[in-house]
């Protein structure tokens, strides 16, 4: 289990790195325990979605049931929810957008 939680906080890290290197600024949620690990917001502008929530997985997408939460959450009108799904070994991730 340790190395699971462990393996979710790399993934975290990648994706936040990769976000900061968009110009986002990202919040963690803490202990990941919500619908979203990320929260990222981006100001500059330039077609860019101001606002990300993002739920990160590693190697497999979420389950019927975690998709259908991420569905039926609210989010801001300007604000874009999104599956980050990072496989090992993969040089980018699989990028979900939800409706």
């Amino acid at each position: 289990m340790a190395r699971m939680y462990q393996k979710g906080q790399r993934v975290e890290r990648k994706v936040r790195k990769r976000l900061e290197e968009m110009d986002y600024y990202v919040i963690k949620s803490a202990a990941s325990k919500g619908i979203f690990d990320l929260i990222a917001f981006n100001a500059s502008g330039g077609g860019i979605v101001p606002w990300l929530c993002i739920q990160v997985k590693a190697n497999s997408k979420p389950s019927k049931k975690e998709m259908q939460k991420i569905e039926n959450v609210d989010v801001p009108e300007d604000a874009e929810k999104q599956v980050w799904v990072w496989r090992d070994r993969a040089k980018e991730p699989v990028i979900i957008t939800v409706k």
